[in-house]
């Protein structure tokens, strides 16, 4: 995808792990970011520990548990805060 080419995904998309591994790996090469909404919807669509085990397939943020993992989306939370 070239980077200024727009993708969005839909939350029924999302709802599909493949598709959310799909995104986590365009964020990890800085094509994708996601959405405060977005995060909000994952969380709840996956919880916490699912979504973990999304990122680890992925291979995006370094965690080293559900914990340390916690802390890396919170401050990608804020980071999507103030790009709104």
């Amino acid at each position: 995808m070239n980077c200024s080419e727009r993708r969005e995904y839909s939350q029924e998309e999302l709802s599909d792990p493949k598709k959310a591994e799909e995104l986590f790996d365009y964020c990890q090469i800085l094509h994708a970011y996601i959405t405060e909404d977005g995060w909000s919807f994952l969380i709840s669509h996956y919880g916490w520990e699912k979504l973990y085990e999304i990122n680890n397939l992925s291979g995006w943020f370094d965690a080293e548990n559900t914990d340390d993992y916690k802390d890396y989306v919170k401050s990608a939370v804020e980071d999507a805060k103030a790009f709104s």
